[in-house]
């Protein structure tokens, strides 16, 4: 997959989720290849960066609304924190300080030179990615007050 910097590369609406392989906490992988049919959320941070810490209230208040969500519905709108920290333990204390539970928990240890930070062309923390079932990119970088019409809008990707 071309890195931001390449002519080929464009995180546009429409363009296809970067075909990555991750390891969450739990040594589960994680392949964005299998997750056709599903909608996908992807939020970049790091222990490192105040401003992401301070959107872990926010985070696990969404994670918590698409959990009742997935069990209400019968669907799957899957989750996954992958974090630019190059320090595996600093990662996982931040984790546990900062209550983040749900099971994508995703850091390569390999900071900004991280190939799943380059995938998706990542230039900025905070930043999150929303995908639909189709593994196209819908929308970027909602924060804030928008974290309910963002759920609203998951809902409306997700068929029936």
């Amino acid at each position: 997959m071309p890195g931001p910097f390449s002519p080929a590369y464009s995180n546009r609406s429409g363009q296809s989720i970067p075909r990555v392989v991750m390891v969450n906490m739990n040594g589960d992988t994680v392949k964005t290849a299998e997750l056709q049919g599903k909608v996908v959320y992807v939020y970049f941070w790091s222990s490192w960066c105040n401003n992401c810490r301070k959107q872990s209230k926010q985070l696990i208040e969404l994670y918590e609304k698409i959990r009742q969500f997935n069990l209400r519905k019968k669907k799957e709108v899957v989750f996954i924190a992958v974090s630019l920290d190059d320090s595996e333990r600093l990662w996982r204390i931040a984790v546990s300080q900062d209550d983040l539970h749900w099971p994508n928990n995703v850091c390569d240890t390999k900071g900004w030179k991280s190939p799943i930070a380059d995938a998706f062309g990542l230039r900025k923390i905070p930043s999150n990615f929303i995908y639909d079932t189709k593994g196209k990119l819908v929308k970027r970088n909602v924060w804030g007050n928008q974290l309910d019409s963002l759920l609203v809008q998951l809902n409306s990707l997700v068929p029936n």
